[in-house]
C-alpha cells in the first residue's frame, strides 16, 4: 500500500491498513489519541485507501486556501452513491450545481436576526422538555411510576423536535410519547449503519452484509417518507404556509442561475439538516 513518507503513519496490517485501531464507539478518541503520539498531521490506511488526518487548524492552514481545495465526498450518508442524490452539505462533490442553488439559497437564511426569529419555536420545545422533567408534569404522572428519566434521550428528543419545527413548522411531538419517533430511530440506525460501512470493504458491504443493507434502505425509507410528506402537505398550501426554511426552498430561486430547488433536493438537504443538527447539540446538551 502506497504511503506518503514523510507523515507519520501507526503500523498496519495487511489489507485492513490501520483500520483495527479506530474506536467504534467514540471515533474521536483514536484520532485525538493518535496525535499525541505522532503529531497535529499523520496518516492512516483504511479499506478505501490512505486518509491524511490533520487536528491543528495551524498546521491545516497551509493547505486550506480557496484556490487549491476542493470538497471531496466518499459515503453513503444521505444520497449514497446515486449521483442524482448527492446534493448536500455531506455529500456534494466540488462544483455540483444542485448543491450550489441550495447553498446560495440557504446561507441568508442562517444569518442572526433570521436565528433570532426561531426563538419561539427553540422555547416552545424547551419548555416541552422541562415540563416532562418539572414535578407537577411527573413522568410517574405521564409514564407511570417506574420511568427513568434518560437526559441524553430526552436531549435527542429536544434537538430533533427543536429542528423539525424550526426549519419544516412540523411538530414531532416526542415528548408525548414513551417511544422514540420511528422517524428519530431510523434515522439512529441509519448514521450506525453508515459508520460500519466505512469499515467494510466492498465486497462485504455489497455480498455479505444483506440483512444489515435491507434495515439501512429500510431506515432510509422511513427518513424520506416522513419528510416527502411534509413537502406535499405544504406545497397544498404554500400561499399560508409560514416564512421557514422549507418555505424558503420551495419558493426562492439561486441569483446565479435563476432556478429553484427540485423537491428531491429539498427532501436530501431536509434530512442533512436532521443529520447535521441532532447529534452535535444533543450531544453537547448531555456532556454538560
Amino acid at each position: 500500500m502506497a504511503t506518503i513518507t514523510s507523515i507519520p503513519q501507526p503500523p498496519t496490517l495487511p489489507i485492513i491498513g490501520n483500520t483495527h485501531l479506530i474506536d467504534k464507539e467514540v471515533p474521536i478518541n483514536t484520532f485525538t489519541n493518535m496525535a499525541k503520539k505522532y503529531g497535529p498531521i499523520y496518516q492512516l490506511a483504511f479499506l478505501g485507501g490512505q486518509k491524511i488526518i490533520c487536528l491543528q487548524l495551524r498546521a491545516c492552514r497551509p493547505s486550506m486556501r480557496s484556490e487549491t481545495i476542493q470538497k471531496g465526498y466518499k459515503g453513503d450518508i444521505v444520497g449514497g452513491k446515486n449521483p442524482r442524490k448527492r446534493w448536500c452539505l455531506f455529500t456534494a462533490h466540488h462544483g455540483e450545481q444542485a448543491w450550489g442553488i441550495a447553498h446560495r439559497i440557504l446561507m441568508p437564511a442562517f444569518g442572526p436576526a433570521k436565528i433570532r426569529g426561531m426563538f419561539d419555536s427553540m422555547t416552545d420545545i424547551a419548555n416541552q422538555l422541562i415540563g416532562k422533567w418539572e414535578v407537577k408534569y411527573s413522568p410517574a404522572v405521564r409514564f407511570g411510576p417506574d420511568h427513568v428519566i434518560d437526559a441524553n434521550e430526552d436531549f435527542t428528543r429536544l434537538t430533533f423536535d427543536t429542528i423539525t419545527l424550526c426549519a419544516m413548522s412540523y411538530r414531532l411531538n416526542s415528548f408525548y410519547s414513551l417511544e422514540m419517533a420511528p422517524f428519530i430511530k431510523a434515522m439512529a440506525s441509519y448514521l450506525i449503519e453508515c459508520g460500519n460501512r466505512s469499515l467494510r470493504p466492498a465486497f462485504v458491504k455489497n455480498y455479505l452484509s444483506r440483512s444489515a443493507n435491507a434495515q439501512f434502505e429500510a431506515d432510509k425509507k422511513t427518513m424520506f417518507d416522513l419528510t416527502t410528506d411534509i413537502i406535499k402537505k405544504r406545497k397544498e398550501n404554500l400561499t399560508t404556509a409560514p416564512n421557514d426554511l422549507l418555505q424558503l426552498m420551495l419558493t426562492e430561486r439561486d441569483p446565479v442561475t435563476g432556478l429553484g430547488m427540485s423537491d428531491e433536493n429539498i427532501a436530501n438537504n431536509l434530512v442533512t439538516f436532521w443529520i447535521a443538527g441532532h447529534e452535535t447539540t444533543s450531544g453537547l446538551l448531555s456532556f454538560t
